[in-house]
């Protein structure tokens, strides 16, 4: 049991770290466990050296911790820093090894107030990304060798300038048109948006750089407003969106076709370099000529075939004019068999055209209407005939059959003269009733003296 225990007491002392080691693993396990963070706090025990480096506290009323904002990131900053000042840090969460103190690395600062703007900032994020303006599916391809470049920028500013200079050390030869905008301040969005529209109507450019210098949070606000992020989206135009330093995120660079972390390296993003275009072209020259001198030698080779094939002069001569002689005699025939088709075809259209003149159809369409009239008339006498017969054998049957007919031969109706009813049985009549008896010619009417039963 005592070996087990010195035995595991020596595997534990193989993992003895030196300080410096330990730190070192305890810095990278910091750095890699946790993400950048926005922290809020008051600016306290605020130091300068001569480095230009900034250290501080950061604090609320129940803790604090040690900050380090180096001099590269400070001078990005417009804010200033100063003892008792509530600020929000982005930062970077990791351990100063000298002395094993536990700190933020600032890259970036805002005043407290910004606050609200970051809460903003998320919401409309958050909307857009919900409606799908950040969807890569919505993007625009970049041209890869654009004919005319657009930016939307401060034309006083030094953006334009670093732009330009890029272009003209990368593409010379891509013509600029620059659509000047505001690009802070409470009417810079609306100022960019119309410009994003105006660029995109006139339709002169094939590619957009919006773009603009570094500053905080308020400073960048225009590029995270939602009219811009519509103006940005709705554009027909590939826009690059080039605001701000590499760390600085807008909602804009979000709604954009490409997002450059700064206006220089949007305009490097746009532009081919005329250097490798030079090695293209001369790969291409150098492709070209081992193409041309291939198609020289293998022309080369066919001409000499050809020349080899090449028949003397006068056999040449003879062979063509045999040739000539006998498309002469097909030519004679096929003449003769197409002049002939062509007179049948023509007698049988002067034929056609005698039998369609206005006297010959006028005589013809005549005797058609003369001979429709006589069979018309011929028709009519025949159907009256018909019907005259009909009518006829139809009249003897009714008056075979009809009552008058009947008393003409002796008989009589009797009916009651009150009512109008036909007697049909002797029980019907009673002693009394006034009567009428219809007989040919007459009617009688008589009182019921006597019934005298049969």
């Amino acid at each position: 049991m005592q070996n087990a225990k010195n035995k595991s007491r020596d595997n534990s002392r193989k993992n003895i770290y030196t300080v410096s080691q330990f730190n070192k693993s305890v810095r990278t396990l910091l750095e890699a466990s946790y993400p950048i963070a926005w922290i809020e706090g008051e600016v306290s025990n605020l130091v300068r050296p001569a480095s230009g480096h900034c250290y501080f506290s950061l604090k609320d009323e129940g803790a604090q911790v040690r900050c380090a904002l180096f001099k590269n990131r400070l001078n990005k900053i417009s804010a200033k820093i100063e003892d008792g000042k509530k600020i929000i840090v982005r930062a970077q969460v990791s351990l100063y090894e000298g002395r094993g103190d536990f700190q933020l690395i600032i890259e970036s600062f805002e005043d407290a107030g910004e606050g609200q703007l970051i809460k903003k900032f998320e919401q409309l994020k958050n909307k857009l990304l919900s409606e799908g303006l950040f969807n890569e599916s919505a993007k625009l391809a970049l041209p890869d060798f654009p004919k005319r470049l657009g930016v939307i920028t401060s034309p006083s500013g030094a953006v334009i300038h670093d732009v330009i200079t890029v272009l003209n050390k990368r593409y010379p030869a891509l013509p600029v048109i620059i659509y000047p905008s505001l690009v802070q301040g409470e009417t810079a969005a609306e100022n960019i948006s119309n410009m994003i529209k105006i660029a995109g109507e006139r339709n002169e450019c094939d590619v957009l750089i919006l773009a603009r210098g570094g500053g905080s949070l308020e400073d960048l606000w225009p590029f995270n407003e939602e009219i811009v992020a519509r103006a940005i989206f709705n554009c027909k135009i590939p826009i690059v969106s080039g605001v701000g330093h590499e760390t600085d995120t807008t909602i804009a660079d979000w709604v954009a076709d490409k997002r450059a972390p700064t206006p220089t390296a949007a305009a490097i993003l746009i532009s081919p370099d005329q250097a490798d275009i030079k090695s293209l072209l001369i790969e291409l020259e150098n492709s070209l000529i081992k193409l041309s001198n291939t198609k020289i030698q293998n022309f080369s080779q066919k001409i000499d075939f050809l020349t080899r094939q090449l028949k003397i002069p006068g056999q040449q001569i003879e062979h063509f004019l045999s040739r000539i002689q006998g498309l002469g005699k097909r030519l004679a025939t096929t003449m003769r068999f197409s002049l002939s088709k062509k007179q049948q075809l023509s007698e049988r259209l002067i034929l056609s055209i005698n039998s369609l003149q206005p006297t010959n159809r006028l005589l013809f369409q005549k005797q058609h209407v003369e001979n429709l009239t006589g069979r018309l008339n011929s028709s009519c006498n025949e159907i009256l005939s018909a019907l005259q017969n009909r009518l006829q054998g139809l009249s003897r049957e009714l008056n075979a059959i009809s009552p008058l007919e009947t008393m003409a031969r002796g008989y009589s109706i009797t009916r009651v003269v009150e009512s109008g009813m036909i007697f049909r049985d002797g029980e019907q009549i009673k002693k009394g009733d006034m009567i009428e008896t219809v007989i040919k010619n007459a009617a009688i009417v008589s009182k019921v003296e006597k019934i005298t039963k049969q």
